[in-house]
């Protein structure tokens, strides 16, 4: 099995991850192999459209890893279109663009602003929020 081909720019070379499970993947049983291989191609797609919304083509060795590890994953299931663990990858990949543009930048203001507004996302996400009343303010507010 390959094991991702990095490029002199330090990008990530995905394709080659999915050449892997070409031919691999069953093609006899109850999904035809035509299929498979149209589900192999959205899948390459997907993962690399993720990768492309982090805002930088490079790829730390630990990101290099997670990814192999979802192709694999997603090879067993055939690479079914409704695989969640894709979905949460998409979405959290999306989401570092931010801190990955100012880690760039090698702005550390600007990376510490980004660090604070995940850490108060994922407060929220978690905790939900709780209004305050009593105070006197013209707004509702909310923490």
């Amino acid at each position: 099995m390959a094991s991702g081909i990095s490029k002199p720019n330090g990008s990530f070379d995905v394709a080659s991850l999915f050449q892997d499970y070409g031919s691999q993947l069953p093609s006899n049983g109850p999904i035809p192999a035509t299929v498979i291989e149209n589900r192999r191609r959205r899948a390459l797609g997907r993962v690399q459209d993720a990768l492309a919304s982090r805002g930088s083509s490079r790829a730390s060795q630990k990101l290099k890893q997670e990814v192999k590890h979802l192709i694999r994953k997603w090879a067993q299931r055939a690479f079914s279109d409704g695989f969640p663990e894709v979905e949460k990858f998409e979405i959290r990949c999306a989401r570092e663009y931010d801190l990955v543009v100012a880690q760039e930048s090698e702005n550390e203001e600007a990376i510490l602003q980004v660090l604070e507004a995940d850490y108060c996302r994922h407060v929220i996400e978690q905790f939900g929020q709780t209004e305050l009343r009593g105070l006197q303010t013209s707004e509702r507010v909310f923490f």
